[in-house]
């Protein structure tokens, strides 16, 4: 889950680079993510 982390955070400093680059242009964007464990049954599922 660390790396995890870790990846989403490099990910949501690369946005706001992107972001300062540009002067600020453009709409501002907002990103929803939940975590949460899954059964074996819903995992399975996800490798179809």
């Amino acid at each position: 889950m660390t790396e995890v982390q870790r990846d989403l955070i490099l990910l949501m400093r690369k946005v706001a680079d992107f972001t300062a680059a540009n002067d600020g242009a453009g709409q501002p964007v907002l990103l929803r993510l939940g975590l949460a464990p899954l059964n074996e049954d819903e995992l399975r599922g996800l490798h179809r």
